[in-house]
């Protein structure tokens, strides 16, 4: 891949404060120096992820992901180096044409069939075509200001409509199909359309690009009234909440996140004043919504339509934020009414008012309970306690169950130790991999991580991309052979090789050209700390015990190679090895001389 020039990467880098990236996917709390919060890419309940201001530097230390801010918006959406430097250039006002390789392209073509389908179908919202469209979404209350805020559209009835404008500008049908826009067809060879006079609601992630569509029928014999976009390479149902590209920062603000089911749902809470929503896209509420939310708020309040607060869906739902940190919170509107219609009739106050006092997701599950069965009796009880054992089993922190067992069993009025004895038995009974079954799409747990280097050679390596003046020196003085750990190793190879003549060391340009555990390594040293007015102390040390370091290491692999010389009665080499050997051990006790008392 040609590279792209340093002094573009400089100032597009300079242009996207890392902290104000992260920020937008992940809650940041300072401490310090630095910024502290979840993992976007592990789950975890303890923050480990850091981010460096001065040096521009993210880490992790669950899970070794880490990088620039290059790296963290590849890691986040997926895309290669050239994309990511694409993406943050457009956010940045610069332009910038760099030429791209093989790899990561094909995302950035659905990406871009996707941002191409959006405007069109926008577009023609506001044609003779999209007229009942329009029609419909404005009885709906939607003003023209939230129409065009959301970039909501309408896909022409023909078959072909949007493969005729994607094709000239360069997506075949097979992009298109894989974008999640076409289906091939089923009696006859080419493709036609998915959407087909429909309302379109776009999806968008978090670093604001269109990963697929929702769509509404606007003809009631046309099924399904709704139809979203299938999987795709750049759209996962179980991670992608739609609005909250648009919501996060009033979800943030007020440590709570506000659930419906529908787009338009959210579109009129929202247009109603109501901010801090986000709605799940056509599918139920998951484990990786869930460690979304928690990245920006505390607290998640369920808000469910009359009609499917009984329904299995809400029950999963209820299920998956019970086994959460999360303060869950449940919300059933009158029968007949959702979101939408509630805060149109009622108003916005009504609906605050609903959501400040909603019920914790545990009475909610257990209020249903009692509606189903009768708790009065033992085989009602029984039948509660086969309920509510799973929620038990999800539930990950021992704290928050054992709260749970305890009010489960005062709601029931059974004996909280027979309630545990009932949970204990049940555990034991499960094969390891029944005992908790994770979401089929969740994000991965952290990644294998490689052992950790020692510590004193990663600082040393810290100190040295920290500190570059002092690459030349210790080149002078150190070989790579010196460290251990083979990352160290390379990195110290590749330091000393193409670093050792500046000053000043540009992390993007050096992580840009390194593999993934080198640039793990590389992160994981931009947020050691030093004390600044101490390093030339700090390096002298450090570089006076690897070099003592490196001398026993040779010296031992003396000693070998002179038993073997001596074993084999080679003379010679005996005498030879031997005044390496004293010469070897003369020099580390000068070393050992010069250090301090």
């Amino acid at each position: 891949m040609p590279r792209i020039p340093e002094d573009t990467l400089e100032r597009i880098k300079s242009a996207c404060e890392i902290v104000d990236v992260v920020s937008q996917h992940v809650q940041l709390n300072k401490k310090g120096l630095r910024f502290f919060g979840l993992c976007p890419f592990h789950t975890e309940k303890t923050p480990s992820f850091t981010v460096n201001p001065d040096l521009q530097i993210f880490h992790c230390f669950g899970c070794n992901t880490g990088g620039d801010v290059f790296r963290f918006i590849q890691e986040i959406d997926r895309v290669s180096f050239p994309e990511a430097v694409t993406f943050l250039a457009a956010r940045a006002g610069i332009q910038i044409q760099p030429e791209r390789d093989g790899r990561g392209e094909k995302a950035d073509k659905l990406y871009q069939a996707n941002e191409l389908a959006g405007k069109y179908f926008h577009y023609m919202l506001r044609q003779k075509c999209g007229a009942d469209a329009l029609k419909y979404l404005r009885a709906r209350g939607l003003t023209d200001e939230t129409i065009d805020r959301f970039s909501l559209g309408y896909a022409p009835p023909g078959w072909q409509d949007f493969l005729d404008v994607a094709r000239p500008r360069g997506f075949d049908a097979e992009v298109v199909e894989q974008a999640g826009l076409a289906l091939p067809g089923r009696n006859r060879p080419g493709h036609y359309d998915r959407f087909r006079d429909r309302v379109i609601f776009p999806i968008v992630n978090l670093s604001g690009r269109t990963v697929g569509f929702g769509a509404r029928a606007l003809r009631p014999d046309d099924e399904p009234k709704y139809l979203n976009s299938p999987e795709t390479p750049i759209y996962h149902k179980s991670s992608v909440l739609y609005g909250l590209n648009w919501t996060r920062d009033a979800v943030r603000q007020d440590n709570c996140a506000i659930v419906v089911e529908g787009y338009m749902d959210l579109l009129s809470i929202v247009q109603a004043g109501v901010a801090p929503v986000v709605a799940t896209s056509g599918t139920a509420l998951t484990e990786q919504h869930c460690r979304i939310l928690a990245r920006y708020a505390q607290r998640a309040v369920l808000l469910f339509d009359g009609d499917a607060a009984g329904s299995a869906a809400a029950g999963r739902g209820i299920e998956v934020l019970l086994a959460t940190g999360l303060d869950s919170r449940v919300v059933a509107l009158p029968a007949g009414s959702d979101p939408d219609s509630y805060v149109r009739e009622k108003g916005v106050e009504a609906l605050r008012a609903a959501v400040e006092g909603a019920d914790t997701a545990l009475d909610f599950f257990l209020d249903r309970l009692a509606q189903r069965s009768d708790l009065s009796t033992v085989a009602g009880k029984g039948q509660a306690v086969k309920a509510v054992i799973p929620l038990f089993e999800r539930c990950q922190e021992s704290v928050r169950r054992d709260l749970m067992l305890r009010q489960v069993a005062q709601r029931l009025e059974i004996d909280e130790r027979a309630l545990r004895e009932d949970l204990r038995s049940t555990l034991a009974s499960r094969r390891p991999s029944q005992s908790r079954a994770p979401d089929a799409a969740a994000a991965p747990e952290a990644k294998a991580a490689l052992p950790d280097p020692p510590r004193r050679e990663r600082d040393f390596m810290a100190l040295l991309l920290q500190h570059p003046a002092y690459i030349s020196p210790t080149s002078r003085q150190l070989g790579p052979e010196t460290f251990s750990d083979p990352r160290v190793q390379r990195l110290a190879t590749h330091l000393f090789d193409r670093c050792g003549d500046s000053d000043h060391l540009d992390m993007s340009v050096l992580m840009s050209d390194l593999d993934a555990p080198l640039v793990s390594l590389i992160s994981a040293c931009g947020v050691v700390g030093f004390d600044e007015e101490q390093i030339e102390r700090q390096w002298r040390e450090s570089l006076l015990q690897f070099q003592k370091a490196d001398l026993t290491r040779q010296i031992e692999q003396t000693k070998r190679d002179l038993r073997s010389a001596v074993k084999a009665g080679e003379d010679a080499q005996v005498s030879r090895i031997s005044g390496t050997m004293s010469r070897l051990i003369r020099v580390r006790q000068e070393l050992e001389a010069t250090e301090q008392p």
